[in-house]
């Protein structure tokens, strides 16, 4: 299987994911649901930092996908160190467009 997913593959692993799963610890059990966010930059020039655009991306404790014209980028490829933008490793052209996704976990 190839590691990258098309418009429908991404649709149904959401689905799979965003329903409310377990998690067990010790001494409690957690409820946790899955929310994702999503935001689209279509690059104006040659550019390697790009904003995500997502405000409620939480750097370090959420999970980042980064996609370019639809292929997933692996995260030696780019860089990410703030809730704001990535640098990736090579730019990209005017007109490329970066896909972001954020999954969240929360207990609300």
């Amino acid at each position: 299987m190839s590691k990258y997913l098309d418009e429908s593959g991404l649709t149904y692993l959401w689905k799979v994911l965003k329903n409310t799963f377990a998690l067990k610890n010790h001494t409690h059990d957690y409820a946790m649901k899955l929310v994702q966010y999503k935001s689209t930059y279509t690059a104006t020039g040659d550019v390697s930092t790009i904003p995500i655009n997502i405000s409620q991306y939480t750097y370090g404790a959420d999970i980042l996908e980064v996609y370019i014209n639809g292929m997933r980028l692996d995260n030696t490829e780019y860089t990410n160190t703030n809730n704001t933008n990535i640098t990736l490793t090579k730019a990209i052209e005017k007109g490329c467009k970066v896909h972001f996704i954020v999954n969240k976990a929360t207990n609300t």
